[in-house]
């Protein structure tokens, strides 16, 4: 629906469960702490590749930003990713298929383009998902779920965010003896949220205490 999303942790170790649940439902995401699928231009080759296969035409331009990190063998016959480069280089504003260039193609090219990308098998099946989930267009969007620890979106909001309340034990220890400061990190944490606020519970002992709800008795 356009909203957009953070999901924070306290210290960063504590994404790794985080990341392998957004890769297990398929769910685009940047990370500002670290590797995220969607992080350079890996989710637009593969829409460039997708629609290359399928008998469509593209840019000059996307088919040089599919093919450029693809080594010449053995995928392609020598010259052609060099005349391509100097088109796109050019602006040449033409489409191309891949019939037009599929001479200049080995078959270890035709046969697995997502191979010949050099995607782990991971990540193929986390933009399986994203793309069952979403539908292509999603491939060119910017994520709309950011994570990251407290102190990386200082200065940042977002419309609703998550937040999960473990803490290191060594952090947690720091709380101790300087409650203020902990606090002053969880409020920045809380004050991030345009629109709502998501409390996670805790997976272990060392942990940010959420406030309980208050109940007030009120005669109707």
């Amino acid at each position: 629906n356009g909203n957009t999303a953070f999901i924070l942790v306290r210290n960063l170790y504590l994404m790794g469960d985080l990341i392998n649940e957004l890769y297990h439902w398929g769910i685009p995401f940047e990370n500002l702490r670290g590797p995220a699928p969607f992080k350079g231009k890996t989710a637009a080759r593969i829409l460039v590749m997708r629609r290359l296969f399928r008998g469509e035409d593209v840019f000059i331009e996307d088919l040089w930003l599919f093919i450029n990190k693809i080594s010449q063998k053995p995928h392609f016959k020598r010259g052609l990713k060099a005349q391509v480069q100097a088109m796109a280089k050019a602006r040449d504003p033409r489409y191309i298929s891949l019939n037009e260039i599929r001479a200049q193609c080995l078959d270890s090219f035709l046969s697995n383009p997502v191979a010949a990308l050099g995607i782990s098998p991971l990540t193929r099946s986390y933009f399986s998902r994203v793309i069952e989930r979403y539908g292509e267009g999603v491939l060119v969007e910017r994520p709309r779920v950011t994570l990251g620890t407290i102190h990386s979106v200082k200065g940042m909001e977002a419309d609703w965010v998550a937040i999960c309340p473990d803490m290191s034990k060594k952090t947690w220890l720091g709380w101790q003896k300087l409650p203020e400061e902990e606090k002053r990190v969880w409020y920045v944490a809380a004050t991030r949220a345009r629109e709502g606020l998501l409390l996670i519970n805790p997976t272990s002992d060392y942990c940010w205490t959420w406030p309980k709800p208050q109940y007030v008795d009120m005669e109707v």
